[in-house]
C-alpha cells in the first residue's frame, strides 16, 4: 500500500477548531484539499505529520500559530487521508504554477 511521501498527490478531508477543548461537532466545517507533497507548498506541520501515512488513516494535529492563514493562535485539526497516488508531471505543473502566479 502506498504511503504519503515526496512526489505524492494526496487528497485529505479535514476539520478545524480554534480552541483546544472546543467540541468538533459544534461548528462542523469539513473541508477537502488536494496536496502535492515535497514542494514546500503546504503547512509544514501538516506535511510533516502526513509523511508515512496511508489511505484511510486519520490523525489530530496542533498547527502552530502563524502557519494556518496567519492565525495568531494555534489551530486544532483532524485530518483524514482519502487518496494517495504518485504525482504526475501535470500535478506538479499545476500546483507549482499556482505558487508562481501562473494560474
Amino acid at each position: 500500500m502506498l504511503k504519503v511521501g515526496p512526489n505524492t498527490h494526496v487528497v485529505i478531508k479535514y476539520t478545524v477548531r480554534f480552541e483546544e477543548n472546543a467540541d468538533p461537532e459544534e461548528k462542523l466545517n469539513v473541508y477537502r484539499a488536494k496536496l502535492l507533497i515535497g514542494y514546500d507548498r503546504i503547512i509544514p506541520a501538516i506535511e510533516e505529520k502526513l509523511l508515512g501515512t496511508k489511505e484511510g488513516e486519520s490523525f489530530e494535529i496542533v498547527i502552530p500559530k502563524g502557519q494556518y492563514l496567519g492565525a495568531n493562535h494555534p489551530i486544532y485539526a483532524r485530518i483524514s487521508v482519502e487518496e494517495i497516488r504518485p504525482a504526475t508531471p501535470e500535478d506538479i505543473a499545476v500546483r507549482t504554477a499556482k505558487s508562481c502566479g501562473g494560474g
